[in-house]
Order: structure tokens, then sequence, then C-alpha cells
């Protein structure tokens, strides 16, 4: 600015150039180092003098305190600059990773999402009882928000194929979508008033990893977590020094899936200067081979089989989704009637079963409608089979 200054003051003419007018409405922008360093040198200068006095002693430290807040200023600065990179990195790596599932067997969602056909379970809370009772009670969850506040460490049980996976996954979709404040996303969630209705507690979460357990070799649920964290960014390590103070002072969600197909020995309460939260999920009988912290350290939750109305709806929303990915107009009414007559009614208490079975359903209409197809233009189809496919009820038709 000086030089500038000297520049059109000792001007030979007296024009002056538009950069040199637009120094003056420019923004002076000045770093946080070169007010230390100001702050420094002042305060060097002023311990140099000869003639101490308390003034002096004052102002070097008004100068001292000064310097302490704008280093503090600079701190703070440089974490929130770390989260938004982090949280950036988190939701590009979910949509790439973390945030598709088969339908069924070897049908993926095409150009569906899965929020598109995921209906939440049903979550009760497992109370556990004093030994002489045979069975522990349980206690409906009705939001999110009961299950993720309720301890350090949630424990998510349920028998294969009842949606641990797939309710992880759309944990890390709601994340994603509140991150980005998708406003529609999440409206359209709201109004659904199920479990997923107060979707919002998921914003206190400033991170969220979702880590699966198959084939892990660490033995400890902080050597997991790192083993882990290295793969979505090679800066997120234990020598991080802003990771680690993320760690211990924001909240944050890791979602380990998969207890039950890993060699964990035990699982240990987490470290008290750490600040997130830890929900794993496992077959219910991982639990009784390994080493469970107290039970007041952890909450234990268990998947419910679907009852008829979350069955319906998931059959609705999977069959629009094939539909959509098929080109073809098959109706649930018939699909449920089918399976009905065939009793096969206790299979849809299952989710894994229950698109399976929609998925053959898809795959053996089409395939008749092609040979019917055939059939009528005189051509050769060996494995058309007219009973299947005039009456819609025969076993052979699923």
């Amino acid at each position: 600015v000086r030089d500038v200054g000297k520049n059109i003051r000792h001007a030979p003419g007296l024009e002056v150039t538009d950069d040199d007018l637009n120094l003056e409405n420019d923004e002076l922008i000045i770093e946080r180092s070169e007010v230390v360093a100001a702050i420094t040198d002042s305060v060097d200068y002023l311990r140099r003098l000869t003639t101490a006095s308390l003034e002096t002693d004052n102002r070097i430290h008004d100068l001292e305190m000064k310097m302490e807040e704008v280093l503090k200023q600079n701190v703070i600065s440089g974490m929130d600059s770390f989260k938004s990179e982090l949280k950036d990195t988190l939701i590009k790596y979910h949509r790439e990773h973390n945030c598709t599932l088969m339908i069924g067997p070897f049908v993926e969602c095409g150009n569906d999402g899965l929020e598109d056909f995921y209906v939440p379970p049903n979550i009760s809370r497992v109370i556990l009882q004093s030994r002489e009772k045979n069975k522990p009670l349980k206690e409906p969850l009705t939001s999110l928000d009961q299950l993720l506040i309720s301890k350090q460490i949630i424990v998510l049980t349920a028998d294969a194929g009842l949606g641990k996976t797939s309710f992880c996954k759309f944990l890390v979709v709601l994340w994603c979508a509140v991150k980005e404040g998708m406003t529609d996303f999440i409206a359209k969630l709201s109004d659904t008033q199920n479990f997923f209705s107060e979707i919002e507690c998921l914003d206190k979460f400033t991170y969220l990893f979702y880590i699966q357990l198959r084939g892990n070799q660490c033995n400890t649920l902080e050597d997991i977590i790192f083993s882990h964290t290295k793969s979505v960014h090679t800066e997120l390590s234990r020598d991080n020094k802003a990771f680690g103070e993320l760690l211990s002072n924001e909240n944050g969600l890791f979602i380990l899936d998969g207890l039950d197909e890993c060699d964990i020995p035990s699982l240990m309460p987490l470290a008290a200067n750490r600040k997130y939260s830890i929900l794993i999920t496992s077959r219910p009988w991982k639990l009784a081979s390994i080493n469970m912290p107290s039970e007041s350290t952890y909450t234990h939750a268990q998947v419910d089989i679907m009852n008829p109305e979350v069955s319906e709806k998931l059959v609705l929303h999977s069959n629009n989704c094939l539909n959509t990915h098929f080109s073809t107009s098959y109706n649930v009414d018939d699909f449920l009637s089918i399976i009905k007559n065939q009793h096969l009614e206790s299979h849809l208490q299952n989710p894994m079963l229950t698109l399976q079975l929609l998925c053959v359903y898809h795959d053996k209409r089409s395939e008749n409608k092609t040979c019917q197809d055939n059939v009528t233009g005189d051509s050769p189809c060996t494995e058309y089979d007219a009973t299947a496919v005039s009456d819609k009820k025969d076993l052979t038709y699923l």
C-alpha cells in the first residue's frame, strides 16, 4: 500500500490507473499468523524498554491475552475447515459405496435409490432380566432418536434376512441427506409418521462411518475404526491430531455391520475421552460367544419380524421399482394372491425372503410372457408352460 501511495504522489502526470483506484475498495485480508507476528514484535519491543512501568506491564499483558485469543480462533477456524472437508469426503464416499442395495438376487436397484423401496422395520429395546426369567422383555422404539441416544454402544440383533444391513445403509442415506440439506427428501420421510419421521437427530453427528466387519482382523473397536478410516481418506489415521480431537470432542456415529461374521474376542467399553457412538449389528447367537461389557454400558435392541402392514408396503414399493427397472406392469395383488394360495404367507415376515419371492414372480412372469409371445408367433419354445400362463394360481408360476 505504501509503495502504491508513493507512486501516485510522485507520478509525473495526473493520470491514475483503474487498478490503483480499485485498491481503495478492495478488502484487505490479514492472516492470523501476521497478527501474531505483529503482537510478538510489539511485546518484544516493550520488554526491551529500559524504563519499565506498571502501564508497560499491563500493555504487555493485554497483548499476550490478545495473542492467545487469536491463536484460539486460528485453531477453531482450522477445525471448522477440517470438519467441512471431512463431511464432503464422507458424503462422496458413501454415495459411491454405501447407498445402494440389491432388491433381490442379482437385481440392482437401477436408477431407483435405496429409499425408493426400503421400509423401516419395527425395532424394540431388549430389557434384560434376572436369570430366573425365561425370556427378556421388549420395549418397542418409536423413533430413531430413542435408539441412537441411549448409550455409547448400541448392539442391534436380528436373525438372517430381517434387514440389519439394509437398516444400516439407510442410516447412511439419511445422514447424507440431512448433511446436504435435502429438504424435499426429509419432508417426504417426515410425512410417513414412522420410525424415521424425525431424522433430524442425525444432524448431531458430525461424522458417520459405515464399516463391514466381514473378514476383520482387529481385536478392539478402536483398531477396527482406524483400519477403516484410512481407506476413506489416507489422512484419517491415529497420527492425525485434528482427527483425534474430532473423535474426542464431536458427536459421531460408527456403524459396525456383521459382528457374527468376524472374530472379535470381546466388546470393551469405549475410552472415556471418546465422544462417538457405535452401532453394532449381529445375529443373536454371537452375543453368547464373546465377552460383553456390563449391561449398564450398552443398549441391546432387536429387529422384529415384519408385520403384514410393513410387508405389504415393502412389496408395493419393491414391485414399483422392479416394474420401472424391467419396463413391466405386474400387479401386487396378483403376487399376494399367489402367495396366499400357495400358503407362503409366513415367508413375508422376512424381508429377504419376501424380495426373493417377488423377484422370482417377476422373473417367471417375464419368462412365460416371452414363451407365450414366441408360441403365438409360431416360434419354438421348449420352456413354455400353458398352464402357468393361463392359471396364475399354480405353483409353477412362482
